[in-house]
């Protein structure tokens, strides 16, 4: 009897943890964007929220742009100014390693278009958070 007592207890204490994370979720999945803005500007540092906020609205500019830019003029005064140095194979591998920046300052542009980052966000929290979860609970 103790034993039923002791299972009826450690079930109705599950019931009431996976009840109150149910309601908690789907109060988060009535409004999942504005939500999670308030969390993450509650959480993060206000430079650090305004690229949340972008990635999550997918609207307005892209506050990494101007840090790509800085870095793009900052290659090119680079090259700018080794061409003359020597010994002429170091130069070579300034370069070198200043053509390969650039081309991977071009892949992160890339990549950080809000399409690319939006969607997977979207997917998280609206398909894996908001639907799966709640409907497999």
């Amino acid at each position: 009897m103790r034993y039923a007592v002791f299972v009826g207890l450690v079930l109705a204490f599950c019931v009431a943890v996976d009840l109150g994370a149910l309601v908690n979720l789907a109060d988060f999945c009535a409004r999942p964007d504005e939500n999670f803005l308030a969390v993450a500007e509650e959480k993060l540092r206000e430079d650090r929220f305004e690229i949340v906020a972008f990635y999550v609205k997918c609207g307005g500019a892209n506050p990494i742009t101007d840090a790509v830019a800085s870095a793009a003029d900052g290659i090119a005064a680079l090259r700018g100014t080794v061409g003359d140095c020597e010994p002429k194979e170091a130069a070579d591998a300034i370069l070198s390693a200043c053509d390969q920046a650039a081309v991977l300052l071009e892949q992160l542009e890339r990549d950080a278009e809000c399409d690319h980052i939006h969607n997977i966000y979207q997917a998280l929290v609206q398909e894996h958070a908001c639907r799966d979860i709640l409907t497999n609970m």
